[in-house]
Order: structure tokens, then C-alpha cells, then sequence
């Protein structure tokens, strides 16, 4: 498809043919009127009885090099207005006019299709463009130039233009005039500026969160950490951009999250694991580190998302936790001293092993145990449950008969936890 710049070429030659054709049929019919009015003879003009069919030929010539003139500015005009790409013509000096086409005249706000002095359409350019557009315009003159600027239409609206210029010259090289044509592209500057707004919000509540925060490019590359990334792990950013992310990573831990990674990223999962990160000073503390890709419409990424959010003081207590489990079982089995415990909504039992072991009764399982004032160890043996007193609030002494027939006693103690 032939862009506008090509049609606005093909339109100039047309128009310098018509122009051409115009000048011979002025000239014919002024030798044809001096020949009628005996001015000059035949043979001085070097016509014959033909010339009356060539006149006829060449006003032929010239009414379809009009038509065909016609309509390639219709095309033309046609195709200014979907592309809404306008065209211009200036002359060489300030003084001069400027003529737009209709659509760069909806363009910039001028009437349709009519001439400008130059002195106007450049108290139409932004005071703040004017410097860079004087630079631009200097360039025109000298071949060509490309800028976007902003214009002032004559309602006070403010519009972005892409106006794109050169110098054309005739046959001898001469300059003749500046031609060149004129977009709207406010929209996409106001697109461009929203985009701006919305990163810098972005990157505003990424610095002021406490998690470290980063974004990859579809194929995993790093392109950005917050500010939290570097003051922990003492990298800078050019460090830690492309595959930088790995280095602080545990060695234990370092090919499972890669593994953990690449995973992702192939299945579009969401990336998901606990793993432990290396401070600036060198100690390895627990990070939970989570990513999601970002989808477009058709499904391919645009780009991932991830935080690390530090779970050290969780997993020390889990650790503490498990370590103070471990030891009350040991010092349980010792003294022969078991635990249980029995929530008052719900009335669901807790049982630790060594209360299985006091009540040889191996199968007993934390169950609902219903209300009443008596509770009895769910899982005991049949035979075995009438040995046995109700486990209550207070101390209570309980009797149990072993497998051997020997009758043992046992304190039970409870109380109530608010």
C-alpha cells in the first residue's frame, strides 16, 4: 500500500504535467486566434490542417490529466483523514504563507484547506517548543527534520503534533519551498504520560514497602529490585539485573531455586519457595520468595512480578518450638508424666504418647469427645474403659489393671486455661 508521502510525490508531478499541458493549450489557441485574425500566416506558425485536431488532442490530454488530478487528490484526502496525517506546503520565507490540507487543517485548528501566514502558524507553536521548532525549522531549510512539538489551537486546547519537513528544490537544485506533513499524536503522549504516572506509583509503594520487590522481563531476566534488595544484600543494581538474583542465595538452597525458577517460567506457574538469603555483613537468614507472571490478552507473558518477605523469626520459632517438643517428650518418658488437653469449644482432646503409654493404650487418637462431666480416653480397650475414672478439671487419682491382672494407680491433675 502506497503511504501518504509517496501520494503527496505522485500528486506534485501530476499537478507539474497538468501545469505543462495548461501552458501548450494557452499557447495553441493564442497561435490559433492569430491565425484567424490574419496576424501571422501558416507558414510562419508552421501549422498545417492538423493543428485544429491537435488543439482538440491536447484539451483531450489536458481534461484527463485534470480528472486524474481530481481524483488522486481525493485519494489523497482520503487517506490523510484515516491516517489523520495532514500535508503542508510553506514558502521559503517568514513572511510567506503556509497552505494545509484539509486534514492538517483539522490538524491544527486553521480553515479547511486554506492558506496561513507563516507569522500565524508559528504564534501557534507552544512558547515552550518554540526554541527546539526554530532549531527544527533551521534544519528544514538546510534538508530535512522530524520533531514533535505542541501547538496552541485557537480555543486554548493544547495538542502534540509529529511534524516532519523538508526543502524541495526544481530542476537546477534551487530551493522552491518547504513541504511536509503534520500528525496528531496527543493521544499517544497522554498514553506515554500515564504509563510515566503509573511507574513512578509503582515504584513510590515498592520502596515504601518493608519486602524486597522485583520484576523480570518473559524470559526471567531481571530488570528491577527496590531499593530494600540492595540494602540487604549489599549488591548493587547492576549486580543483581539479568541472573545476578542467584548469587545470595544459600548454596544448599541455590539450584533449588533455580530448578524452583525455571519451572515457573516454563509452566507459567507461580514461583513459590522458602529459602535462606545471604545480609551484606554474610549471614543467611529465611526469605519466603514468591513471583506470578503477567499476562497480555493473548496469554504470553509481559512480564513477572515477585517480593521476598523475610519469615527468619518464624522459622526460628519453629525451630524453638520443635526443639522444646522434642525435650518434653524426653523428660515425659522419664518421669512417666504425660499431658493432654481438651478445648472447651468443640470439646476436642489432646493427647501426648506418654498418656498412651500410662493407659496401655497404644490406639488412642485426639477425637471429639462430646459433652458431659465425664470424659473418658477415646480408643481404649473395650474391656478396659470401666477400669478407668473420668478425666475432670482438679486432681484426681486413677486406677487402671494392667495386662498382668496388677491394679496401679495414677494422679491425674487439669485445670481450666482462659
Amino acid at each position: 500500500m502506497r503511504d501518504v508521502d509517496d501520494m503527496s510525490r505522485e500528486n506534485a508531478l501530476l499537478r507539474t504535467r497538468n501545469e505543462h499541458l495548461v501552458l501548450q493549450l494557452a499557447d495553441a489557441k493564442q497561435a490559433m486566434g492569430a491565425l484567424a485574425h490574419g496576424e501571422v500566416d501558416a507558414v510562419t506558425l508552421g501549422t498545417t490542417s492538423s493543428t485544429p485536431l491537435l488543439l482538440e488532442q491536447a484539451q483531450d490530454k489536458l481534461r484527463r490529466s485534470q480528472a486524474t488530478l481530481t481524483e488522486s487528490y481525493r485519494l489523497l484526502e482520503e487517506a490523510q483523514a484515516i491516517a489523520h496525517v495532514g500535508s503542508w506546503t510553506s514558502g521559503l520565507l517568514p513572511t510567506g504563507t503556509i497552505q494545509w490540507s484539509r486534514e492538517a487543517a483539522r490538524i491544527v485548528g486553521a480553515p479547511s484547506g486554506g492558506a496561513m501566514p507563516v507569522a500565524s502558524w508559528l504564534q501557534m507553536v507552544h512558547p515552550d517548543d518554540r526554541e527546539r521548532f526554530d532549531q527544527a525549522t533551521l534544519e528544514a531549510l538546510e534538508g530535512r527534520t522530524d520533531i514533535e512539538h505542541r501547538i496552541i489551537h485557537p480555543d486554548g486546547a493544547v495538542r502534540w503534533v509529529h511534524n516532519r519537513g523538508g526543502i524541495e528544490r526544481d530542476g537546477a537544485g534551487l530551493p522552491v519551498r518547504l513541504v511536509g506533513s503534520i500528525q496528531d499524536v496527543t493521544d499517544i503522549h497522554l498514553a506515554v504520560q500515564a504509563l510515566r504516572t503509573s511507574e513512578e506509583e509503582f515504584r513510590q509503594l515498592a520502596e515504601a514497602m518493608p519486602q524486597i520487590v522485583w520484576i523480570t522481563r518473559p524470559d526471567g531476566g531481571n530488570v528491577y529490585f527496590n531499593r530494600q534488595w540492595m540494602e540487604y544484600t549489599g549488591l548493587t543494581l547492576e549486580e543483581s539485573l539479568g541472573e545476578g538474583w542467584n548469587k545470595p542465595f544459600h548454596p544448599a538452597d541455590r539450584q533449588r531455586a533455580w530448578d524452583a525458577w525455571q519451572l515457573a517460567t516454563s509452566t507459567l506457574g507461580t514461583y513459590s519457595l522458602e529459602a535462606r538469603l545471604r545480609r551484606a555483613d554474610g549471614v543467611y537468614t529465611w526469605w519466603l520468595v514468591r513471583g506470578v507472571p503477567v499476562l497480555d490478552p493473548a496469554g504470553a507473558v509481559v512480564k513477572w512480578f515477585g517480593t521476598c518477605t523475610d519469615i527468619d523469626a518464624i522459622k526460628t520459632s519453629e525451630a524453638t518450638v520443635r526443639t522444646s517438643e522434642a525435650l518434653l517428650r524426653i523428660a515425659g518418658h522419664a518421669a512417666k508424666l504425660g499431658g493432654w488437653s481438651i478445648s472447651v469449644p468443640g470439646h476436642r482432646s489432646t493427647w501426648s504418647d506418654q498418656v498412651r503409654v500410662i493407659l496401655e493404650a497404644p490406639g488412642i487418637a485426639d477425637a471429639y469427645l462430646g459433652t458431659g462431666a465425664r470424659v473418658l480416653p477415646p480408643g481404649l480397650p473395650p474391656d478396659g474403659r470401666h477400669k478407668h475414672r473420668g478425666l475432670r478439671a482438679g486432681r484426681h487419682s486413677v486406677r487402671r489393671r494392667g495386662a498382668d491382672g496388677h491394679a496401679e494407680g495414677a494422679t491425674q491433675m487439669g485445670a481450666r486455661h482462659r
